[in-house]
């Protein structure tokens, strides 16, 4: 997510596709220090040091607008604003939060659609719960919805990793849900018909308690559309 906001000016514009509790949305549009460190304290690398140990606190603020299809998470997403604003932790900039399917962009408000955005980030969202039939009408709309040169950047379980497309998983929460698990070279081949060239790719691991369970278990693919 730095790395990703690193790439980007001050004050640009970004949708987060499913953006769960608003974690990525508000560390994105928050610029306190201390709200972003400890965040950034939370999470280890393969080379087990903390990104707060790997990377300085981001100080470019952006215009984020989260969406996500769980009306709970939406309002959790905004429990945890207000929770900021009240011990003074004011983001730059006003983050949205709104209900809406990341398969169907076209149901965003008129406005936004029009006005596109610089960038579009999806953490263990997008392509996570996609079906296959969804992909080529998503990454079409994604495409539409980036200014040229925008940046895409996506994180997922792939299937070069676990051998399927399609599981019923456990999930944390606790219910089953359905999980997608692509092969990320037919999404960059999917992704390139429709303007998004691949920049980008990492794989990393399956950790569980600090325990590596499952090597090269997710990809991030950062792609950018051509001008």
């Amino acid at each position: 997510l730095i790395e990703f906001m690193n790439l980007l000016p001050w004050g640009a514009t970004v949708l987060e596709l499913g953006c769960g509790p608003g974690r990525d949305t508000l560390f994105m549009s928050c610029p306190d220090k201390d709200f972003r460190l400890s965040l950034m304290k939370r999470f280890r690398a393969r080379d087990n040091k903390t990104v707060a140990e790997k990377y300085d606190v981001p100080e470019i603020v952006l215009r984020v607008t989260g969406i996500d299809q769980s009306k709970s998470m939406i309002a959790a997403s905004l429990e945890a604003l207000i929770s900021l604003k009240t011990v003074g932790m004011q983001p730059a900039y006003e983050p949205q939060f709104l209900i809406a399917d990341m398969h169907n962009l076209y149901s965003l408000p008129l406005k936004l659609i029009e006005e596109r955005f610089d960038a579009i980030w999806s953490c263990a969202a997008l392509l996570v719960h996609t079906p296959h039939s969804l992909i080529h009408p998503t990454l079409h709309q994604v495409s539409e919805l980036l200014l040229p040169n925008g940046i895409f950047s996506i994180s997922y379980i792939h299937k070069q990793a676990t051998g399927d497309y399609d599981k019923l998983l456990l999930s944390s929460a606790g219910p089953i849900k359905y999980f997608s698990q692509p092969d990320p070279e037919e999404i960059t081949e999917i992704a390139k018909g429709y303007e998004l060239s691949l920049e980008q790719q990492a794989f990393s691991d399956m950790e569980v308690n600090g325990q590596m369970k499952k090597k090269d278990f997710f990809v991030s693919q950062l792609f950018r559309k051509r001008l």
